[in-house]
């Protein structure tokens, strides 16, 4: 109702206390009626809660930080922390694709390996020897 009429929260309080000051039946315990002494009690309860709840809390927290840390350390040292890691592991990277690369052309890639048809460095001296000469033979 104080809202819609737009009285000041403070008027709107002071009213309040007016209010159960001298109402006789509320009057022996005004005290502890009332907007502020309700603010007053849940922010008590809630301090309560909160240092009641909190050790459980921090002990959880304690403990998943220990278990991911755990994890972490199964992973091994992060190479790309450092500029000297980074290089090491483009320079690794590399040494893997050329070594892919030379495997294929000599025809010992693992990854494309098929038994029905000739790859790398075989398919192209097939096609030099087979196909290729076989043709400058026919003409």
């Amino acid at each position: 109702m104080d809202i819609k009429k737009n009285v000041p929260i403070r008027d709107a309080i002071e009213a309040e206390k007016q209010f159960f000051a001298k109402h006789p039946a509320y009057r022996s315990m005004s005290s502890r009626l009332g907007t502020e002494y309700l603010a007053t009690c849940l922010s008590r309860m809630l301090v309560q809660h909160i240092k009641e709840t909190l050790p459980s809390i921090k002990t959880q927290i304690n403990a998943l930080i220990t278990e991911l840390q755990r994890e972490v350390e199964q992973y091994g040292n992060p190479i790309l922390a450092q500029k000297a890691g980074q290089g090491a592991l483009v320079l690794h990277l590399l040494s893997k694709l050329c070594n892919n690369f030379c495997d294929a052309i000599d025809g010992r890639a693992k990854d494309s390996c098929s038994t029905t048809e000739l790859f790398g460095g075989a398919r192209i001296s097939y096609i030099f020897h087979g196909v290729y000469a076989r043709g400058l033979l026919a003409r």
